[in-house]
């Protein structure tokens, strides 16, 4: 009987024990695997808005060297089908071709939104959008100097920007997208291209090891514009 229990507790304790390592190397691998896909989805997201871009971005440091980036992201395009210019209320330009949500390009605390003219009658014209209806922009005053036509080619632009915190968070405008981002890097290798690296580190060390562990990812993105 003594025999049967000591070999008994033998192997409960090896099935124990092989339970603990087996855990371990589960968490190990979940937190790998959710670092990975979190850093993946960032980098994405980042590509997806870059290659909206219209201009040259401003590439600046918060932490480290070209950590931030800032940029005129293009959110829609058209022909103008006319416009109203009042010498005493707000001026309007409209697309008929356009079914806008009312109201948003409204300026709000985070984002605010110009109208350019990059071809056409009153080419280079950069207005700031007050507002808008399905089909209007509405514009600030302007002292019935910028009259548009059919010819005038518009863009609808925003500025946005990404950077890393001192949390390690990666933020886009003032919202978080990822955490644990240990470094992150932008540079311009030609005039059309952003080049992004960026490293994703797990939430907690692995349990076997004691170490964190580290995802890096590169990528250039190309701009459509």
């Amino acid at each position: 009987m003594f025999v049967s229990t000591v070999i008994g507790g033998i192997v409960l304790t090896s099935a124990f024990d092989l339970y603990v390592e087996s855990s371990k190397t589960t968490q190990g691998q979940s937190d790998a695997v959710e670092m990975q896909l979190q850093a993946k989805s960032a980098l994405d997201l980042m590509a997806r808005e870059m290659q909206l871009m219209y201009g040259s971005p401003t590439i600046t440091t918060t932490l480290t060297a070209g950590d931030t980036i800032s940029f005129n992201r293009i959110v829609d395009s058209g022909y103008v089908t006319s416009s109203a210019m009042s010498c005493t209320q707000s001026d309007t330009m409209s697309d008929t071709k356009k079914n806008w949500k009312v109201n948003a390009f409204v300026p709000s605390a985070t984002a605010s939104y110009v109208v350019k003219i990059i071809a056409g009658t009153n080419s280079g014209s950069v207005l700031n959008i007050s507002g808008n209806s399905a089909t209007d922009l509405i514009l600030p005053l302007s002292g019935c100097s910028d009259n548009f036509d059919t010819t005038s080619l518009y863009l609808i632009y925003r500025n946005e920007g990404f950077t890393r915190t001192a949390s390690n968070k990666l933020n886009y405008g003032s919202y978080p997208i990822a955490d644990n981002i240990t470094q992150l890097a932008f540079s311009q290798p030609a005039s059309n291209s952003v080049a992004i690296t960026l490293t994703g580190r797990t939430g907690h060390p692995d349990p076997r090891t004691g170490q964190y562990h580290s995802y890096k990812l590169t990528d250039t993105v190309l701009k459509r514009n």
